[in-house]
């Protein structure tokens, strides 16, 4: 019994997608300040860009 249920994988595909999820949850947490400043920076590139195409 131990070594059917050990060597049964059909659930593995759901843990495994879970912990990624959670790694890339918890990549964002820590990054958080910068990956809001990268996108702050990236938005005011842009629109200072189309601003200034649109009044050449």
């Amino acid at each position: 019994m131990w070594q059917e249920f050990w060597e049964e994988e059909e659930g593995m595909g759901t843990v495994e997608m879970i912990l990624i999820i959670a790694a890339l949850v918890a990549v964002a947490l820590v990054f958080r300040n910068q990956i809001m400043g990268f996108i702050t920076n990236t938005g005011n590139d842009v629109f200072n860009q189309a601003s200034q195409q649109a009044t050449s």
